[in-house]
């Protein structure tokens, strides 16, 4: 059966539509939807190097939307030195570092168990412990300020957690 007038057959005109409809697609990719800009990323140590590395392949906004703790993010970046990301240890350390910091996992403390304080904010078991008890004692932490007054946690561990916190 021919399909057209010229006498493709209709699966030529598949495989040409197929062909266009690709090549249409591969134009169109630049014209995607917007890629966070440098400026839409919290400011830190280590964002020189996430913009450096991560933006040769791919946009920002893709990889900030992964949330992950510290491990995760390790474990990404490992993956992506071995298929060919470039840069220095140090650039590569600051990465991880900067991604866990500000696109960790988000932890509610208020609602969290004692594994999940521990494990997504990258605390010590007995900050994590303190925590829990501290919220079973007295109620919901309203915001930072108060989370930070828990007796015998490192504040400024919980503070570099901050944009991982919810309430």
């Amino acid at each position: 059966m021919t399909a057209f007038r010229r006498g493709f057959t209709t699966s030529e005109v598949v495989i040409r539509i197929t062909l266009v409809l690709a090549v249409l697609g591969a134009l169109l990719v630049p014209f995607g939807p917007p890629v966070k800009a440098q400026d839409d990323i919290p400011a830190g140590k280590g964002k020189e190097a996430f913009v450096r590395v991560c933006s040769a392949c791919h946009g920002l906004d893709e990889v900030t939307a992964l949330r992950m703790a510290k491990p995760g993010w390790e474990t990404m970046v490992n993956d992506m030195i071995a298929r060919g990301a470039t840069g220095t240890d140090e650039e590569f350390s600051q990465t991880i570092d900067y991604l866990g910091k500000y696109f960790g996992v988000q932890v509610n403390v208020n609602k969290g168990t004692i594994d999940e304080i521990q494990s997504g904010l990258a605390l010590p078991r007995k900050d994590a412990e303190a925590i829990v008890k501290t919220r079973q004692r007295k109620g919901p932490f309203k915001d930072l300020a108060d989370l930070i007054k828990v007796p015998g946690i490192d504040a400024a561990r919980i503070e570099e957690q901050k944009a991982n916190l919810v309430f």
